[in-house]
């Protein structure tokens, strides 16, 4: 095997292979901020806001597509939404790799930052959410573990599938 074991591993492979670390990584993560989400702290968000993340931007992007979303439509689109994310992090992951086993790492973190820049920022700058200062510490510090915990698990198995694909 060469020095540079990606250097192999073209471009559609490693979007592939980061889609498929994206899921694995999303579901992690949902397993891992799931520990941390206990019915006092629904009970506090929800005095915040009567949405989740998810919901309140699904509903902002159905209602401008001229849909007149309800609870359970902002749920079912909720869901796609937080899905496609999490892959398509994986994915600019893979792609943002390049050739060199320390790229995955690199590119690992740079997704990760974005999406948890994103949650923590980005939502409220849109003006789908109220600032994450409204909210609890431990609303905030369940999305940094949920985040670390999707970079870790994100960078471990892109860098398994290339070296499978590799043999």
């Amino acid at each position: 095997m060469a020095d540079n074991a990606y250097g192999r591993v073209g471009a559609a492979a490693r979007l592939g292979m980061g889609g498929f670390a994206g899921a694995l990584a999303t579901f992690v993560m949902d397993a891992v901020t799931g520990v941390f989400y206990t019915a006092h702290i629904k009970e506090r968000e929800s005095a915040i806001s009567s949405q989740s993340a998810g919901a309140a931007v699904a509903t902002r992007m159905l209602t401008a597509l001229g849909l007149e979303p309800d609870e359970e439509d902002a749920g079912k689109a909720a869901s796609v939404l937080h899905w496609t994310i999490g892959i398509g992090a994986g994915m600019m992951a893979g792609a943002l790799s390049g050739k060199h086993a320390r790229g995955a790492i690199a590119a690992s973190a740079i997704s990760t930052a974005g999406m948890l820049c994103f949650d923590e920022f980005g939502l409220s700058a849109i003006g789908a959410m109220p600032p994450s200062s409204r909210y609890p510490w431990q609303t905030n510090f369940r999305s940094v573990v949920g985040h670390v915990a999707f970079g870790i698990v994100l960078t471990l198995a892109y860098s398994v599938a290339v070296r499978v694909v590799e043999r």
